[in-house]
């Protein structure tokens, strides 16, 4: 589960660890960024734009709030689309409107970003840089808070979400069943739990 070897992998635990001063973290499980290659800007294919927003971000531990990531498996820029976001606004609760930004990434580069910054997804603009035999983005959400942030209901509830195939939001700390409901997320049926490395389980 390719999802599950981004979680795993040690440099993305050590960056939210640099971020909380801890290595006893616990990690999102979030929904895959999958983009097929369009053709023209009319072409089904080509992701919907303009959703700019903030996540949640109330104080996690310590006054701090929650810092999310992305983990991009293919090139992002401004032909291709990805990752874009209003620098600064995360300090301006106003939220103002700003021109956005595409944030370019090379395949393995972790962006991180604070949840009260006005963000989102942006489509690309210049199909001649499609590759129509692969896909045009694959990238993996990750979030990482400490885990005592969590209480022990949330995390018997995580293990069971692992168990199910389900997926979650952002924040690692909040699970329940209205979270799943309200925003679409879904169980893959029939599942079979992926077999965890340490690595893996350390942050489930």
């Amino acid at each position: 589960d390719g999802s599950w070897l981004v979680r795993g992998n040690r440099r993305v635990q050590s960056a939210f660890a640099s971020i909380w001063d801890t290595d006893d973290l616990i990690t999102s499980m979030d929904s895959l960024f999958v983009w097929r290659p369009w053709r023209s800007p009319a072409d089904a294919a080509r992701t919907r734009g303009g959703w700019l927003h903030r996540d949640d971000h109330t104080a996690v531990v310590d006054g701090k709030c929650t810092v999310q990531g992305i983990v991009s498996l293919t090139t992002a820029d401004d032909a291709r689309g990805g990752f874009v976001c209003c620098l600064d606004t995360h300090r301006d609760d106003s939220y103002p409107v700003r021109d956005w930004r595409y944030v370019c990434l090379d395949p393995g580069d972790l962006v991180l970003w604070h949840s009260n910054l006005v963000h989102a997804s942006e489509p690309g603009c210049d199909a001649s840089h499609f590759d129509f035999n692969a896909l045009l983005r694959l990238a993996v959400p990750v979030c990482m808070v400490p885990r005592r942030a969590a209480d022990h209901a949330v995390l018997q509830q995580r293990r069971q979400r692992f168990l199910d195939g389900a997926t979650t939001k952002h924040s690692p700390h909040k699970v329940s069943d209205a979270h799943l409901h309200d925003a679409g997320f879904f169980f893959l049926r029939p599942h079979h739990p992926l077999e965890l490395s340490p690595d893996m389980r350390r942050v489930l």
